[in-house]
């Protein structure tokens, strides 16, 4: 019996089937991600940290409300302490500019300052600075100083800056930076690479412009 591909008796010579081509798998197991794509989840990362910052340093103050309403409603031993009068009461409006200097924020972020149970009202926005998110700032008042914020807001290794208190967030680890004008603090959080002397300088601005 003559085999497949073959013809008896001669004369024409055997077919012969093509040998499909393999290309060569990429070297180390898997192909690697376009430098297009990853450069387009840079500023989603950025996008997503910065947002999550913002809930964070808010969801601290928030249960700082509520620890506060428990200790004041709970009976404590009689001590005898030196009382610090408080500071002024800030007669400017609780509002972030939309531009300060090379940063910006989008217009319809951080437009409505939000009441909490303990009687603080707390406004806060993402900045960007060349197209990238740089910083969350938050501002916040009544607060007696600036230690009392740090505390509420959860802030570890704790120095002073000058006038300003910075040190990193308890939660995703970031430095942050806070100075007080009148009763009122305001507060810079880094996203990516923000240094603290830019995080101290933005504080600065923000504060030079609402604070009148």
């Amino acid at each position: 019996m003559a085999e497949p591909g073959h013809r008896s008796g001669g004369g024409e010579p055997p077919l012969v089937r093509p040998v499909p081509s393999v290309r060569p798998a990429p070297l180390g197991g898997r192909r690697r991600r376009p430098a297009r794509a990853l450069r387009e989840e840079e500023p989603n990362r950025r996008r997503t940290l910065a947002v999550m910052l913002v809930a964070t340093v808010v969801l601290a103050l928030v249960a700082a409300a509520g620890a506060y309403l428990v200790n004041r409603w709970t009976p404590t031993a009689t001590q005898t302490t030196t009382v610090t009068p408080p500071p002024p009461r800030a007669t400017w409006a609780l509002e972030l500019p939309v531009t300060v200097g090379a940063y910006s924020r989008d217009a319809s972020e951080g437009a409505t300052p939000s009441l909490g149970t303990d009687g603080k009202t707390t406004i806060s926005a993402r900045y960007s600075k060349e197209g990238r998110q740089a910083a969350v700032v938050l501002m916040s008042r009544p607060y007696k100083n600036l230690k009392e914020f740090m505390t509420v807001a959860n802030m570890n290794a704790v120095t002073p800056q000058g006038e300003a208190l910075c040190g990193f967030s308890g939660d995703f680890n970031t430095e942050g930076c806070a100075i007080q004008r009148d009763d009122t603090v305001i507060l810079t959080v880094a996203v990516g690479d923000t240094t603290r002397t830019e995080l101290l300088a933005l504080a600065d601005n923000v504060a030079a412009q609402v604070a009148r």
